[in-house]
């Protein structure tokens, strides 16, 4: 699935996945040797994640209930943990989606179908 700035209608990232069973919350992005910007994933009702056994850095973005950004970390390093009080969910990007794209605290994400 495609992530688009609802607000500026801007895409930050082609290819995002919906941590929406527990194994995929479990895996996320770990054992990747490289998640390029426009890869990630979105973790629902989830609030806080942790890099430990990461192999690489990531950008999150922490969304309120109406998917709107509440707070941005660009460049997590591995082994660390990072929350949010009042987030929703989650999502997280290979490093450098955040410097390359416009993503404000208040903004509206959204994931769209690439689907034709």
């Amino acid at each position: 699935m495609r992530l688009v700035n609802h607000t500026t209608g801007s895409t930050i990232a082609e290819r995002v996945t919906v941590a929406n069973t527990t194994w995929r919350r479990m895996l996320g992005l770990l054992f990747r040797d490289n998640v390029k910007p426009d890869e990630g994933v979105w973790f629902p009702n989830c609030s806080t994640i942790h890099l430990f056994g990461m192999r690489v850095p990531l950008d999150v973005i922490f969304l309120d209930q109406d998917a709107r950004v509440v707070r941005t970390h660009p460049h997590v390093e591995r082994h660390r943990i990072v929350g949010c009080r009042g987030a929703r969910s989650t999502i997280e990007l290979g490093t450098g989606a955040l410097s390359q794209h416009d993503v404000l605290i208040g903004d509206r994400l959204v994931l769209e179908d690439d689907a034709p």
